[in-house]
C-alpha cells in the first residue's frame, strides 16, 4: 500500500519570489498524526477527495502545484509509480469544521480546474527518515490565483 500524509506543500508565488507553503504549517518538519493513502490510493476506480485548508487564508498568492511526501514511518522502499488526476482549486464557501456532504457546495465562486486528468509521476523512493522529504511533485497547467480572502478548498 502507499501511504502519504494527508498534508500538502503547495508552490505558490505572489510578488515575492516562489516560495513554499506547508499546511498545516506546523507539519512542515514532523510527522502528522496519521497517515492515508488518499487522495492517490489503492483503488482504480475514480473517486472525490476534497480538503479545506483554513490556516492559507490571508495568503494570497499564485499556486502553481503541490507537493507531498510519502508516511515516515513506512519503512520500505516503493517502485516510482504513476497517478491520473483531475484538480480544482478555489477560495472555499465554509470552513474545514463545516464542510458539508454535497460536494461541491464547499467550493466558492472561483472555482477552477487547474489540472485536467494530467498524468503525475512519482519517482522510486526509499524510506530515509522519520520526515520524509516532499519528493511527489503535481504542477498544475493553469496556475490558480489565490486571493486569500478565505480558505482554500482543494
Amino acid at each position: 500500500m502507499r501511504s502519504f500524509l494527508p498534508l500538502f506543500l503547495l508552490a505558490g508565488a505572489a510578488a515575492l519570489p516562489a516560495q513554499n507553503i506547508v499546511s498545516p504549517a506546523h507539519f512542515n518538519n514532523a510527522e502528522g498524526n496519521t497517515y492515508m493513502a488518499e487522495p492517490f490510493g489503492t483503488t482504480t476506480s475514480p473517486y472525490r477527495y476534497l480538503q479545506v485548508h483554513d490556516d492559507l487564508q490571508g495568503k494570497a498568492g499564485t499556486i502553481k502545484g503541490m507537493r507531498l511526501r510519502r508516511d515516515g514511518s513506512i519503512t520500505s522502499s516503493w517502485s516510482s509509480f504513476q497517478v491520473f488526476a483531475d484538480v480544482w482549486l478555489s477560495t472555499a464557501a465554509t470552513s474545514a469544521k463545516a464542510m458539508s456532504s454535497a460536494f461541491d457546495s464547499n467550493h466558492g465562486a472561483d472555482k477552477t480546474k487547474v489540472l485536467n486528468f494530467a498524468q503525475g509521476l512519482f519517482p522510486a523512493s526509499v524510506h530515509a527518515t522519520p520526515t520524509e522529504p516532499w519528493d511527489y511533485q503535481i504542477p498544475f497547467a493553469t496556475p490558480f490565483n489565490f486571493g486569500g480572502t478565505g480558505p482554500l478548498c482543494w
